[in-house]
């Protein structure tokens, strides 16, 4: 996927094309720019979508100790503290802190 910096770029790029087409800009603008806009504008909303996944996630994109725990708790409904500490890698009073009984 392309990082939001290039097409933020890509998209003022078509903006200052559509701005140089002449006076009257709704009649000049032809097809091809007008799909070539729709496009870069889909993919900066996907990329602004994505961050707001990103921010459920925590920190770059990387799953809380909280949602690290309930996922293994959601897997396993069988398995036990211990066992969790052992497959996450987390602290023991980690997973207590978060551990559902």
């Amino acid at each position: 996927m392309l990082e939001s910096h290039n097409v933020v770029e890509k998209l003022d790029l078509a903006l200052k094309q559509l701005a140089n087409t002449g006076k009257n800009k709704e009649k000049s603008m032809n097809e091809e720019m007008l799909v070539h806009i729709t496009r870069q504008l889909d993919i900066l909303i996907e990329l602004l979508s994505d961050k707001e996944k990103q921010k459920t996630m925590g920190k770059m994109g990387r799953p809380t100790k909280e949602q690290i725990v309930k996922r293994y708790q959601e897997s396993y409904p069988s398995s036990s503290k211990r066992k969790c500490v052992r497959v996450t890698g987390l602290n023991p009073r980690t997973v207590r802190k978060y551990w559902q009984p």
